[in-house]
């Protein structure tokens, strides 16, 4: 998709079609057999699934694990203009550290790393 961030995947830029413009044009690539494999993250697969824009149940889509790739790292940013950004970045970080002291953290990693997405 057009913007996507591919490096982590190590596939040569010519095996790479960044033509789609939005996860419709995306999916639709898919299911003309434009395009054999879409790489994002689960849970933009997931979410796809609960907008109804991506069927989970389909025999041909399936969430895997890419061999070969690094993981991804997302960060959080928040417009140090906005009045309210260091707040939202505060409130962030104390939930995160509320979810590590009552060791819900881990049990939400441990989750993912069985589904294979993370």
């Amino acid at each position: 998709m057009r913007g996507g961030a591919t490096p982590y995947i190590h596939l040569p830029e010519n095996r790479i079609d960044l033509g789609a413009c939005d996860y419709q044009s995306l999916l639709k690539k898919t299911d003309r057999k434009r395009c054999d494999v879409v790489v994002d993250m689960p849970e933009v697969f997931r979410r796809l699934a609960n907008l109804g824009l991506f069927d989970l149940k389909k025999s041909d889509n399936q969430i895997k694990p890419l061999s070969g790739t690094e993981k991804y790292l997302l960060y959080i940013a928040a417009s140090k203009t906005h009045p309210d950004g260091q707040k939202f970045i505060n409130e962030i970080n104390k939930g995160i550290e509320q979810l590590s002291a009552r060791g819900e953290m881990s049990q939400i990693v441990r989750a993912y790393q069985r589904q294979g997405a993370v």
